[in-house]
């Protein structure tokens, strides 16, 4: 066995069953192996009245998106992240149950090789200026750890928001 953690801000604990210990015990179901299912994610995310990015980013929501997963789930399902969860219509919540899949599975799919993912993706923009994101779009901005786009993803007139 071998562990290296050159940021220092790992543990490791022998356990007899890490399922019932805190941190393990209080994720929510994960992402890819357990991804809840579509009318459990419209339920969930209709009581929830935080921005639906903070939300995706919420471990004990559903374990396993990080920024940029989150990010691509988001642009693909043409969500605003600031916009709150409970604003989504079912066929946001729909939307975002497939991209969730689509975008954990390609990253599967291809080992987590970015250079292998789709060319659409706004992943790529993100590598082309560290800390800023840039697409060959004027109407594309970034703010900070967030890539949005307002053509795309119009903050409060959402299509795929309850919010008129």
């Amino acid at each position: 066995m071998s562990f290296t953690d050159k940021r220092r801000l790992a543990r490791v604990r022998l356990l007899e069953n890490p399922e019932v210990v805190p941190p393990i015990s209080e994720l929510g179901p994960d992402a890819l192996l357990e991804l809840m299912p579509e009318e459990d994610l419209i339920n969930g995310l209709s009581r929830k009245k935080i921005a639906i990015k903070s939300l995706l980013l919420d471990q004990s929501f559903i374990a396993g998106i990080g920024n940029w997963i989150a990010d691509e789930v988001l642009y693909q399902a043409r969500i605003h992240p600031m916009l709150p969860a409970s604003a989504l219509s079912k066929e946001g919540c729909k939307a975002l149950h497939k991209c969730i899949k689509e975008v954990i599975g390609k990253a599967l799919e291809v080992g987590a090789d970015s250079s292998q993912y789709p060319d659409y993706w706004i992943f790529h923009s993100r590598e082309k200026k560290p800390g800023k994101a840039f697409v060959d779009d004027p109407g594309f901005s970034h703010s900070f750890n967030e890539a949005t786009c307002p053509q795309v993803e119009p903050n409060v007139d959402h299509s795929l928001s309850t919010t008129p």
